[in-house]
């Protein structure tokens, strides 16, 4: 009997802990939504990721640790990258100039622009807007 009240015991301490677990996960799920949509909503505002972290109620070490884990990205670097598919989307659909882009979607200078769009897709921002539009290249 008193072999079965620990084992119950034990069970319920486990089942109470899981719970708890599951219930942290869905906090910090909220939290990293909440931060993914403020960047999307601000893509060109260069809203510093401390500033995100703030906004979401956090400090901006364990934010930062947090949205790593969840996305796979530092923050500085899923914003980067919600710049680099918008200016891709602008590039495609629009025929605003590879110099109004750059700035729309926030970066300092277009030079930089063409250095970290080149980077990551391996075309410059010229170059992927006639690929896209079925120009050759």
């Amino acid at each position: 009997q008193m072999l079965g009240g620990i084992i119950n015991m034990l069970l319920g301490f486990i089942y109470s802990r899981n719970r708890q677990t599951l219930f942290e996960d869905m906090r910090v799920t909220n939290y990293v939504n909440k931060a993914k949509i403020l960047m999307q909503e601000n893509v060109g505002q260069n809203i510093p990721c401390e500033k995100i972290a703030e906004r979401v109620n956090m400090g901006y070490s364990r934010f930062r640790r947090i949205f790593k884990d969840y996305t796979g990205f530092a923050p500085a670097q899923y914003m980067q990258e919600l710049k680099i598919n918008k200016s891709k989307e602008l590039l495609t659909n629009t025929i605003i100039s590879c110099k109004e882009i750059a700035y729309e979607v926030g970066f300092d200078s277009p030079s930089y622009f063409n250095i970290v769009f080149k980077k990551r897709t391996l075309m410059t921002p010229l170059e992927y807007r006639l690929f896209t539009q079925g120009h050759s290249i």
